[in-house]
């Protein structure tokens, strides 16, 4: 509005320099016009002068009409007084112009009067021609006409100098004006800008504030884009805030220690969780490194487990060490550990597994003192029946022999129950050691397919297969149980006259071992759960077939073992794939 103001001000004062020089011109031409007239009225005087002086007049009927025409116009000449204006010096001289007028109707009543009055003779006619009232007229025409000539002179040196001065005033107020604007406009943008830069300052504070949990400055008033951006970032905080409580009241009740690292490990965020698990204050950790309450004897393999996790393609994975409490107790925690490259910053989740650790060794121990403790009497046993039942010791009678028949059935079950407990025991343990070596895939298969032709023959189920071939990288005994326990499996599920594949496929980095079966399937949601030690599929508890149910679990160890994995495929019904996939080279299977 600033701008608007002082510009209607500046025009308004413009037009009145304009208005004042119009005034100006219009006087000096009402002055032209005046002395325009005076000039013809002294034409007019020196016309009149010489009518009467003339020597040669005619006849009185000739002048007369010509005197009373004089008269007649130096009378009505009176009515251009209007012509006046305010200059005192030119309204003297229509004065003067006047006063001659008047002495002329007064001279020429007195020339009518002595030319009609035949009592006066021509020689005092000539002679009242000739009065001081005329002389007086010619007297003071000569003063009006240098008058005139004055005025005019002055008015020609004036004109140039106010069209002079009305140009520089002009000029003057145009330039000023242009020069106002300038500086005002100027002056308003900077304060725009100002106050423009000062609200969006006040916005980028805020958004600092937001990122850093902050109260926030107050809402900017007004409707334009900057106070409903504010808003917006009110409403923004609003919503984080109480995103925020909600994280932290999930974080404050989580039941593992969330936590941040930078790149050296130390700790830049933890919950509150950990005064419960390790007996740490928040503030006791913030800033101190991790490692210090990693023992000494695992800190090399804790450090180099979270290096190698930053280093890979997708930088997050999983680690397990143990965390010394404030207490003095130590506690194993298992690590899920996310790199970002960009925070350089590790965000990690640690769960306790104490327990569970304390748990599976004890399970193995149990499992391993078991299956030791019942191997020497399973044997002793087994063999004193076997003794028996070729009648070393004598003749038994037929119902004694059924009976130590399906006892020992019993104890060859118990006999495999223990052995495979031995075996998953060095197994999970890494107690053992594989002879790795490049072998062909269908030898595998083929020591595998012998070794229970018997069992298919009497199962009446028919093995075929495999047609194709590959080299693969493994020890080839281990291989050749695991696909015994698969292949063992899928004799004992199929129906009679049955058959089941051997098939190998070759991929870039590994080899597949497969075994198709025409048994009863596999539900979708057992499928993960075979490969676990005991467990068993609802079609494998109906059956008829018992097994240790440790056999999956086995083969699943030596693939894992190889740096291999193992599967299912299968549909209730339709049989089942079981395959086992192995590297073809020794970098794969070390990975």
């Amino acid at each position: 509005m600033v701008p608007v103001f002082f510009e209607i001000v500046f025009f308004i004062g413009l037009s009145q320099v304009i208005s004042d020089k119009q005034r100006q011109q219009a006087d000096l031409q009402a002055s032209k016009a005046v002395l325009l007239k005076l000039h013809e009225f002294e034409s007019d005087v020196a016309r009149g002068i010489l009518v009467i002086t003339n020597p040669a007049n005619p006849s009185p009927d000739i002048i007369i009409p010509q005197l009373r025409n004089l008269k007649r116009y130096f009378i009505v000449g009176a009515q251009w007084r209007d012509l006046e204006r305010l200059d005192p010096e030119l309204s003297e001289i229509v004065d003067d112009s006047q006063s001659i007028r008047r002495a002329m109707v007064q001279y020429l009543d007195d020339i009518e009067k002595t030319i009609t009055d035949q009592k006066i003779d021509a020689n005092e006619r000539q002679k009242r021609f000739s009065t001081k009232t005329l002389a007086g007229v010619i007297l003071n025409m000569h003063e009006l006409s240098q008058k005139i000539v004055r005025i005019e002179s002055r008015l020609l040196n004036e004109e140039p100098a106010q069209l002079a001065n009305f140009r520089h005033t002009t000029q003057t107020i145009i330039l000023s004006g242009l020069l106002a604007v300038t500086v005002i406009q100027t002056i308003l943008a900077m304060l725009l800008v100002r106050d423009i830069l000062g609200r969006l300052q006040r916005i980028e504070r805020n958004l600092h504030l937001v990122s850093a949990y902050k109260p926030l400055a107050p809402v900017q008033n007004g409707n334009d884009e900057i106070a409903r951006l504010d808003r917006v970032v009110h409403e923004t905080n609003e919503i984080l805030g109480e995103a925020r409580h909600r994280e932290l009241a999930i974080l404050e009740n989580a039941a593992d220690v969330i936590c941040s690292f930078d790149e050296k490990l130390r700790f830049t965020g933890v919950s509150a969780t950990v005064n419960r698990l390790w007996s740490y204050t928040q503030e006791e950790l913030l800033g101190s490194p991790l490692m210090a309450l990693v023992p000494k004897s695992e800190q090399a393999n804790s450090l180099a487990d979270f290096v190698r996790i930053s280093t890979l393609p997708s930088p997050q994975g999983e680690l397990e060490n143990v965390i010394r409490c404030k207490d003095g107790g130590f506690r194993n925690f298992s690590w899920s550990v996310n790199w970002s490259q960009s925070q350089k910053t590790y965000f990690c989740v640690a769960h306790d597994v104490t327990e569970r650790r304390a748990l599976e060794k004890l399970k193995q121990q149990f499992l391993s003192m078991v299956s030791h403790d019942l191997r020497t009497p399973v044997t002793a046993t087994s063999n004193s029946i076997g003794l028996l039942i070729r009648g070393e010791r004598g003749k038994l009678s037929e119902g004694v022999l059924k009976i130590l028949e399906r006892t020992e059935t019993s104890i060859v079950r118990l006999t495999e129950l223990v052995n495979d407990l031995l075996e998953l025991d060095k197994l999970e343990a890494g107690k053992l050691v594989l002879n790795r070596a490049p072998l062909q895939a269908a030898s595998v298969c083929l020591s595998a397919k012998e070794a229970l032709e018997a069992m298919a023959n009497s199962a009446y189920v028919k093995v075929v297969g495999p047609v194709e071939d590959a080299t693969m990288f493994g020890d080839e005994l281990r291989l050749v149980q695991a696909v015994i326990n698969l292949l063992s499996n899928a004799i004992k599920f199929s129906p009679k006259n049955g058959t089941v594949t051997l098939a190998i496929v070759r991929s870039a980095n590994h080899v597949e071992l497969r075994i198709v079966d025409e048994g009863p399937g596999i539900p979708q949601e057992d499928a993960n759960l075979i490969f676990e030690k005991f467990r068993q599929s609802a079609t494998a508890k109906q059956s008829s077939m018992k097994s240790t149910g440790l056999g999956l679990a086995i083969v699943k160890a030596i693939a894992e073992a190889h740096g291999g994995e193992v599967g299912v495929d299968s549909e209730v019904g339709k049989g089942s794939t079981f395959w086992i996939r192995i590297p073809t080279n020794s970098e794969d299977a070390t990975s």
